[in-house]
């Protein structure tokens, strides 16, 4: 997947706005707004800065969901 069909992608999975938490796991919020992402234990989502903004939101979607770009591994070519 390219950068930005792995932006689309979290684009329609997020939705506009989100997140969760509980009393013994971390907060969570995103917004698709520019692909914002915070994570912490106590997360003020309007307050403080992202975790994740952006590109960095694709680099780290690839790595936990193990997507890989083209450039890293090129598909072969038929002829």
């Amino acid at each position: 997947m390219t950068n930005a069909e792995v932006e689309k992608a979290l684009q329609y999975e997020i939705g506009s706005e989100g997140g969760g938490g509980g009393p013994d796991t971390p907060d969570y919020w995103y917004n698709v707004s520019g692909l914002k992402v915070w994570v912490g234990w106590h997360v003020r989502a309007h307050r403080e800065k992202p975790t994740w903004q952006g590109a960095a939101t694709v680099a780290m979607a690839r790595q936990v969901y193990g997507i890989r770009s083209e450039a890293m591994h090129p598909q072969m070519s038929l002829f």
